[in-house]
């Protein structure tokens, strides 16, 4: 039985919930979510799909949605091979890499226990609490967990 979990977050510096839930695959791992977001003060709807193997390397990830009155669509894959494309352009700029990271989520930063997260350079860090399965439930002055559920799987 491999298990699985939903998570719902609260944002802290500006107004938006994001759910998202982490599902097994036969052959990896699934995680689908949704946000809701103001943006440079535009209501936005971004859903997601992201395809991940049994190490959690990203294998696919489908964005969709609306940031006020723009609608957005992206489709990034990542080969067997480690080759990265978008749209079906290969980016070799994406070469080595091994995951996907959404700025505007915090479902992104699975961990197994503790995640230190450095951006802009290291110049911003931020130490973010993570649950027994590794989902973020705090990300300190960005996002909160409300409320978390296990999902079990035969």
């Amino acid at each position: 039985m491999k298990d699985g979990e939903t998570t719902l977050w609260r944002r802290l510096d500006l107004p938006g919930h994001e759910i998202a839930s982490i599902l097994p695959e036969v052959d990896g791992w699934r995680l689908i979510g949704v946000a809701l977001l103001v943006e440079s003060g535009r209501s936005s709807r971004i859903e997601y799909d992201i395809w991940c193997d049994a190490q959690w390397k990203a294998r696919r990830c489908v964005i969709r949605g609306q940031v006020g009155e723009q609608r957005v669509s992206l489709d990034v894959q990542r080969s067997t091979s480690g080759v990265w494309s978008i749209g079906g352009a290969e980016m070799t700029a994406l070469n080595g890499c091994d995951d996907i990271d959404l700025g505007f989520s915090p479902a992104t930063h699975l961990s197994a226990d503790r995640y230190l997260y450095e951006s802009a350079g290291g110049t911003s860090r931020r130490e973010l609490q993570v649950d027994a399965f590794g989902c973020v439930i705090d990300y300190p002055g960005l996002w909160h967990a409300e409320a978390t559920s296990s999902l079990h799987f035969p």
